[in-house]
């Protein structure tokens, strides 16, 4: 529930230099797709070591104006949601999707930029409706280029920033505690 409430709330704890600090999200994060209480009632069947795992999309502030997206600006939310239906496919590719379980999926804007964050039950349904442990991100060669492959088809069907582009590299960087 903890990892839950994290995705949707709108004011949360966070560890910033040693010290617990409270932050208000504002705005407030959106859920777009799921019900939370679906999605925990799913993963609390699951007797697996992992019951979930986390992906988050980061767009550039270039990519999406968030003050239109949040005032539901209908070519920025297509945009989300065709990426977000290629991301299941990925995620699930091969499976049907009376197989999938729920996943939750949920925005911050706060911080001016927007975040797609994405909870997805770390099992698929067999055909006797029981669960399998599944993983949508396995290690490996083959997984990473999937993803990467993922990533690259967005980036270049909406024409959003690429984040492995050597413009995009910064000159050095500092460790976090400094």
């Amino acid at each position: 529930m903890a990892a839950i409430r994290y995705l949707i709330a709108q004011r949360v704890t966070k560890d910033m230099n040693g010290q617990r600090l409270s932050v208000l999200r504002d705005p407030a994060p959106e859920v777009l797709i799921s019900d939370p209480r679906l999605v925990l009632a799913a993963m609390q069947l699951l007797e697996t070591k992992h019951r979930y795992s986390v992906a988050t999309l980061s767009f550039d502030r270039s990519d999406i104006d968030v003050v239109a997206f949040n005032a539901g600006d209908a070519a920025s939310r297509m945009q989300v949601g065709q990426t977000l239906n290629l991301f299941f496919h990925v995620a699930y590719a091969g499976l049907p999707q009376r197989a999938c379980l729920h996943s939750l999926v949920g925005t911050h804007t706060h911080t001016g930029r927007l975040e797609v964050n994405i909870m997805l039950p770390r099992a698929v349904l067999k055909a006797d409706g029981s669960p399998r442990a599944y993983n949508a991100n396995p290690p490996g060669k083959v997984s990473r280029s999937l993803w990467d492959s993922f990533r690259d088809t967005v980036n270049g069907r909406f024409g959003w920033a690429d984040p492995l582009s050597p413009l995009r590299k910064r000159d050095f960087a500092m460790t976090d505690r400094l």
